[in-house]
């Protein structure tokens, strides 16, 4: 979350999981790293591992769109990742430059078709609502959200805390909400920024359509019903979970 990176080595973390399955009988972790595949070396090693020692371990990431690579996600499919969550944030180029993500949608498209070929499943994080927002700017957002067609995707409304940058342009433009409060900076569905082009209401409007547009297609529905597996109810059912739970927020 700084300007240094500090990683323990592939052995230690290796070891920890063999004490957390021994002890605690775990069958899955989550590893919250903000680039998970930063260091190819690192993953290679951490993967050979696993391998190496037979470790029987589900387990998932958060991922990079520019930072994978074929052989890594190979690596990583056999160590017993199941799961990538991605930042895609947004499909018009402009707002990904304003927001300095240093990225393209390009780049998002071969990831997600990378991972999906190597049998892992993807999790999009996509946000509404940055700088330069517009209605065709989410509408090419969304388009892209469905191309991309990742098994599960997560859609969220921009939200300037305070002390980032985001939090400074918003303020000098006045776009931030009117009387908010810690309780209000939640990026599921209040809207606590708006862009020169749409109001509060339009973008809690945006996000609930973003996700029925998703959810709702019938293909989606029938891959995640082809995919049900006596062990995978739960996690095939979490994008409907999502999906209703931002649908009956207030």
């Amino acid at each position: 979350m700084g300007p240094k990176f500090r990683r323990r080595s592939p052995q230690n973390v290796v070891n920890e999981i063999e004490e957390c399955i021994q002890k605690y009988k775990i069958q899955h972790i989550s590893f919250r790293d903000s680039t998970f595949t930063f260091d190819e070396k690192w993953i290679s090693e951490f993967c050979r591992i696993i391998q190496d020692r037979r470790i029987k371990i589900d387990w998932d990431c958060n991922g990079r769109v520019n930072l994978v690579t074929e052989n890594m996600l190979k690596e990583m499919k056999g160590a017993g990742c199941s799961l990538i969550s991605y930042g895609i944030e947004s499909g018009d180029q402009d707002i990904l430059d304003f927001a300095h993500k240093q990225l393209t949608t390009e780049q998002s498209i071969k990831a997600i078709t990378m991972t999906r070929k190597s049998g892992i499943q993807t999790l999009s994080y996509i946000i509404l609502g940055l700088p330069g927002e517009n209605l065709q700017t989410i509408e090419k957002t969304i388009k892209l959200a469905i191309k991309l067609n990742s098994d599960y995707t997560q859609f969220s409304l921009a939200t300037p805390f305070p002390g980032t940058p985001l939090f400074s342009y918003a303020s000098e433009h006045n776009l931030i909400r009117p009387g908010v409060t810690w309780d209000d900076f939640s990026p599921i569905n209040k809207a606590i920024l708006r862009t020169r082009d749409l109001d509060f209401d339009e973008l809690e409007r945006a996000l609930k359509k973003a996700y029925r547009r998703y959810y709702l297609r019938p293909g989606y529905i029938i891959r995640r019903a082809l995919n049900l597996r006596p062990g995978n109810i739960k996690q095939n059912f979490s994008g409907l979970k999502m999906f209703l739970q931002q649908q009956n927020s207030s």
